[in-house]
């Protein structure tokens, strides 16, 4: 967002307006991996997911400036927290103290791979859930209408219900609502199992009482108390805060994550900029933290019981599902690389890196991603990826969908042709220059603020008046003039934003039938063209790579067609469907519907004649 508004005040400010123009979509994304990498401090991670996330082909010269921007993003903002004394040096966010030797045991692979299948389903039900509170706002309702007549009611609304479904003296108690984001995912990323504390603690014999949680502060933790009872009581502090008098350790980690995942995807709906990468990666950690107590609860010895000496860890298990969950709802892999950063050990890697592979496969397999799906729902452009369609794409020519009927200029054209390009509803970016309407050579593109620039200035300026002006003038009161209009007419006619006055219709007409001179206008000499036969699969690479909006279509030359990123994603998700088009069944369907709208034509004029002679026989 910062970077956006940026570059619309030095676009401005710039004289040459292609200058920023051709590096707006590498800003956007370096800027969304210094986002991430402030967040989590994780330089490496979030050029990572920028270029899995925002862009499809990254440039091999951005890595560079991505680099540059995500370490320096990351390491000030780390410095601001030494600099505020907010912690005492620099380092990971969530650092965790798992065991380095023998981390994991080889069976423990087939849970991490069971884990991910669930995150998969959680992430698929996540997206679901999110489009179905979207439309469920969106039907038309008095509901609806009312949010809609008063847009701040709906987020205050929100609010308030989240708030007190997370009072921690309410229903909330029992899902540890009471800690922040940050401590609850410091806690769950812990490296001792909660319930075989909770069990030692019951048994014996009620050395700490379990009606109040303990709170610990670190003057507590001097070097008079012995380190064991410091450790003791640390331990204690986070167990009694995940458990309570009435409920256990898995109770309140799977309410936590089931309270989580509702208000998570409420709030998302919200229209505030709130972020959704944190609230996930808390959202996997309490279901992982979850699974890992009931898998030492299972395995109490390890799940190998050859050697029970390597115990189940269950906070590598909360760090392998929060990776899994945000990389299945976002789409991404590189999470699991954010997750290496953010915790500082490597130990896990491949279990984590496992859990979030089958965490996207079921997700991608089930559904789209929440990026997607918003695209999807707001209508916006996106070019879909081929899974299905790439066996067959080989087959389907670019000829076979393409749009033929193209509005473009020529050298020798009239203003009266710009004018009915600038008062159209469907207004393009780029206009294809040719030679001549029966040649169609093309010879380049040029923009429609050319277009515009060329109308105004053949149009008087003086005879310029806004719509409002337009209004006010009273053409009828006004008296005419005999010298320059005998008859006492007006001729009131509209151009863009304005509406054009003129005394006699014959002058505006003499301007709009002058030759278009295009000498001092920009235009590109050398767009992007390609051929009829130029498989789909091509055209999807080239969109990809180029980040392309539209594409012309050319036979020797000569302009037969353009393809955009609509007409682009059409044609793929009618192929992933089956359907492939082909050019003769468009041209066969085109003549069977005009014969039989001809026919319907005749059947219309002889009904009346049909009449008569009923009549006349009666």
């Amino acid at each position: 967002m910062i970077t956006s508004q940026l570059f619309r005040v030095f676009g401005k400010v710039s004289t040459q307006p292609n200058e920023y123009e051709t590096r707006f979509q590498e800003l956007i994304t370096i800027a969304a991996a210094v986002g991430v990498a402030t967040t989590f401090a994780a330089p490496v991670g979030s050029v990572l997911y920028s270029i899995e996330i925002v862009k499809s082909f990254f440039a091999v010269r951005s890595y560079w400036e991505g680099f540059f921007a995500t370490t320096w993003g990351a390491l000030l903002w780390r410095l601001f927290a030494v600099w505020f004394q907010l912690e005492d040096n620099i380092s990971h966010i969530l650092l965790t103290d798992f065991r380095t030797v023998n981390p994991f045991e080889t069976l423990e692979i087939i849970l991490f791979c069971i884990l991910g299948i669930i995150c998969g389903l959680i992430s698929f039900l996540f997206v679901r859930l999110q489009r179905s509170i979207v439309l469920l706002i969106r039907r038309k309702n008095v509901v609806t209408n009312f949010l809609g007549r008063y847009p701040l009611f709906y987020p205050l609304v929100i609010s308030f219900f989240i708030a007190s479904l997370k009072y921690p003296h309410g229903i909330a108690q029992f899902s540890s609502a009471h800690l922040s984001m940050e401590e609850a995912m410091h806690e769950l990323f812990s490296n001792f199992s909660w319930h075989d504390f909770h069990l030692h603690d019951s048994v014996s014999g009620g050395r700490h009482a379990r009606s109040a949680p303990i709170v610990v502060h670190e003057s507590n933790f001097s070097t008079n108390i012995p380190q064991e009872e410091t450790l003791f009581m640390f331990q204690s502090h986070i167990v009694h805060n995940w458990s309570g008098e009435y409920t256990t350790v898995f109770i309140n980690t799977f309410l936590f994550f089931l309270s989580n995942f509702f208000t998570i995807a409420i709030a998302s709906t919200v229209p505030v900029p709130g972020g959704l990468i944190v609230p996930l990666f808390m959202l996997g950690a309490g279901f992982g933290r979850f699974f890992g107590e009931v898998a030492s609860y299972t395995f109490p010895n390890g799940i190998n019981p050859f050697n029970p000496s390597l115990g189940i860890i269950p906070g590598a298990y909360a760090v392998a599902a929060s990776a899994a969950v945000c990389g299945g709802v976002t789409g991404s892999l590189s999470v699991a690389v954010i997750a290496f950063e953010i915790t500082g050990q490597l130990t896990h890697l491949l279990p984590i890196i496992v859990c979030v592979l089958f965490s996207n496969l079921v997700a991608r397999y089930l559904g789209p991603t929440t990026y997607e799906n918003t695209i999807e729902l707001k209508n916006l452009p996106f070019l879909p990826t081929m899974i299905k369609a790439s066996a067959v794409s080989h087959n389907v020519l670019v000829e076979d969908f393409m749009d033929t009927d193209v509005q473009y200029v020529w050298n020798g054209c009239t203003y009266h042709t710009l004018n009915n390009i600038v008062n159209s509803t469907n207004l393009l970016a780029f206009y294809p220059f040719v030679s001549s309407p029966d040649s169609k050579y093309l010879l380049g593109i040029i923009h429609h603020t050319e277009l515009k620039g060329l109308l105004e200035a053949q149009m008087s300026k003086s005879v310029f008046k806004t719509k409002e002006e337009a209004l006010n003038d009273k053409v009828s009161n006004t008296k005419p003039n005999s010298n320059s209009n005998p008859t006492g007419e007006r001729f009131l006619s509209h151009f863009g934003p304005y509406r054009v006055v003129y005394t006699n219709k014959t002058a505006w007409e003499e301007k709009l039938s002058s030759t278009v001179d295009f000498s001092s206008s920009h235009i590109d000499p050398a767009p992007l063209q390609i051929m009829e036969g130029t498989p789909l699969s091509n055209i999807h690479n080239l969109f990809s790579l180029l980040s392309l909006q539209v594409v012309y279509v050319t036979s020797l030359g000569r302009l037969t067609g353009v393809v955009s990123l609509k007409d682009l994603r059409r044609t793929i998700e009618s192929v992933e469907k089956g359907q492939i088009p082909t050019r003769t069944d468009q041209v066969i369907s085109g003549k069977v519907s005009q014969i039989s709208q001809a026919m319907i034509e005749e059947e219309d004029e002889e009904e009346p004649l049909r009449k008569i002679d009923d009549d006349d026989e009666h």
